[in-house]
Formats: structure tokens, C-alpha cells, sequence
């Protein structure tokens, strides 16, 4: 009886043994599993970050562009006005010289027409 009782702990004992392989086993693929998936995660995390920095850079450069096209406006639109004032100065000139054209024409007119006007 003492030597069934052993062989029973036995078993028992080897089925403990088998179900605790068994357990490990399904521990360390999930372990194993999960090393690949960070590394997987890891590769992925480097990647994001490589398109990141490219992505920033690219903002640097189209900053830069935006920055030049600014000043190129702004050098456009002072070139502009200063061309605008330019105009505006022509015109009030030449009304002025019109203006004392006119004056003078009529200024003519009139002394010919007391000319001709004291003669008859």
C-alpha cells in the first residue's frame, strides 16, 4: 500500500512537473513573443522618428521659403508705393505745368485780343 501511495505521489509529482514545463514553456513564448514585438515596436519608433526629423526639416526649409517670399513681397510692395508716389508726383507736375500753359494761352489770347480789339 505504501508502494502504490508512492507510485500515486510519483504521478503525481510528474504530472505537476509536465504541467509546470508546460506552463514555463507557454511563459516563455509569450516572453519570446513579446521581445519580438518591442523590437518590432522599437523599429517602428525609429522609423516615426526618422519621418519626424524629415518632416522638420522640411518645416525649416518651407519657413525659410515663406521667410524669402515675405521680404520679396515686402521689397515689391515698397518698390511699388515708392513707384506709385513716383507717378502721383508726375501727375500734380504736369497738371501744374498744364495749368500755367493754360494761363499763359489764355494770357496770350487776351493781350491778342486787346491787340486787335484797340486797333479797330
Amino acid at each position: 500500500a505504501l508502494a502504490q501511495k508512492l507510485d500515486v505521489l510519483q504521478e503525481h509529482a510528474a504530472s505537476e512537473r509536465e504541467h509546470s514545463r508546460s506552463v514555463v514553456d507557454g511563459l516563455r513564448e509569450e516572453i519570446e513573443m513579446g521581445v519580438e514585438e518591442r523590437k518590432g515596436l522599437v523599429k517602428e519608433v525609429e522609423r516615426v522618428e526618422e519621418e519626424r526629423q524629415a518632416l522638420a526639416r522640411r518645416l525649416g526649409e518651407v519657413e525659410a521659403e515663406l521667410e524669402t517670399s515675405c521680404t520679396q513681397l515686402n521689397a515689391i510692395e515698397e518698390e511699388k508705393s515708392q513707384w506709385l508716389n513716383e507717378y502721383i508726383a508726375t501727375i500734380e507736375t504736369l497738371s501744374l505745368e498744364k495749368y500755367e500753359l493754360e494761363q499763359k494761352v489764355a494770357a496770350r489770347d487776351a493781350e491778342a485780343f486787346m491787340r486787335t480789339y484797340s486797333k479797330q
